[in-house]
């Protein structure tokens, strides 16, 4: 279905975790202090793919659930994730 991460990148429907394990082999974990906007840039440097604000979005949540403990220990981070 498919056959390079930019067919892959494409579909808005990408699962958070497919982002992050793809931000994660390109970039590694440095990438989780960056900026979002930094992020997106490098994506379309690197890979030649411009993320949707929603692919954008389930990225950053993401990383907010591997690299922190917010998702667990703040009600207000926990509701804006997993929206």
């Amino acid at each position: 279905m498919y056959d390079t991460q930019r067919s892959l990148l494409q579909d808005d429907q990408l699962p958070g975790a497919a982002l992050l394990a793809i931000a994660v082999a390109e970039f590694g974990t440095e990438c989780f202090d960056w900026e979002p906007e930094c992020l997106r840039a490098d994506f379309i440097e690197t890979l030649g793919v411009d993320l949707t604000d929603a692919q954008s979005d389930k990225l950053q949540a993401a990383i907010t659930v591997i690299s922190t403990d917010h998702f667990e220990n703040d009600w207000h981070t926990f509701n804006t994730v997993t929206h």
